[in-house]
């Protein structure tokens, strides 16, 4: 029967013994959920995927990034980036189990391919977005003696505690106004523009400056 279905179409095998009981492409929520099904027990959405589903990333990945206990030997499956971890914190997201928040920032913070630049703004991004906080960012990167922007992240989630929501305010507060003495400056300042609720990046009472570094797209 099985076969059968197969065959004809009106099933679909998304990896070995998962199937789909309908046609057409499967979404990417479910796309996931096969491959937390066919890994089996202990595994978990990492990274991109994890961090979508946290909400401080918008865009949806096209891979599916799954983490697996070490000691699980199965080959990476079509549209699966598989990843082995000795330490596996995760939380459920509905019905799915994805990498704890903190864990998933820190791990993206340390991937090949992200600079020190990208590193601070998914630091900020999550914060802003109340998927973690600093105190549990800063608990993760002690456990990560080897990561690679540690000192950076260090020096960061201080500013991002003091109230920057962004990569690029923590990169002006602390290479403008720290690097050069500035005088201090309040942020995420609360004010309206034409009746309509905004926050200023920073402020400063004193001089009647105000510095908005993020830009019109930004707001």
């Amino acid at each position: 029967r099985l076969r059968w279905l197969l065959r004809r179409g009106v099933w679909q095998r998304l990896h070995p013994a998962v199937y789909l009981t309908h046609t057409g492409e499967p979404s990417w929520a479910t796309r996931c959920r096969a491959a937390l099904l066919h890994y089996g027990q202990g595994a978990a959405l990492s990274l991109d995927s994890a961090a979508f589903l946290h909400r401080f990333e918008l865009r949806q990945p096209l891979l599916v990034h799954v983490d697996v206990p070490h000691t699980t030997y199965m080959q990476p499956e079509r549209g699966v980036r598989l990843h082995r971890r000795r330490r596996l914190p995760v939380v459920r997201r509905g019905t799915l189990m994805v990498t704890d928040p903190a864990f998933t920032v820190i791990d993206l913070a340390d991937q090949r391919t992200a600079s020190r630049d990208d590193a601070l703004a998914v630091a900020a991004r999550a914060v802003q977005r109340r998927a973690t906080t600093v105190e549990a960012l800063v608990g993760e990167l002690g456990r990560r003696r080897a990561h690679r922007h540690r000192l950076a992240l260090q020096l960061a989630l201080g500013a991002v505690a003091e109230g920057a929501e962004s990569g690029l305010e923590v990169l002006y507060l602390d290479g403008v106004i720290r690097r050069h003495a500035l005088p201090p400056m309040r942020m995420a300042v609360p004010d309206t523009i034409g009746g309509t609720a905004i926050r200023r990046d920073f402020e400063n009472d004193e001089y009647g400056v105000v510095a908005e570094v993020d830009g019109r797209l930004g707001h």
